[in-house]
């Protein structure tokens, strides 16, 4: 994982959190939907 605060430009460290925002909420997605899945088989 990259650190936030090592860049001053505020617009990079915003986009590196919505870059871990994202990378987090899709695992957890991936994980539900492999848990419905299995759940439905």
């Amino acid at each position: 994982m990259r650190a936030v605060y090592d860049s001053p430009n505020i617009q990079s460290r915003y986009s590196i959190f919505i870059e871990n925002l994202f990378l987090i909420s899709s695992k957890c997605i991936t994980n539900n939907v492999i848990i419905i899945i299995n759940h439905i088989l």
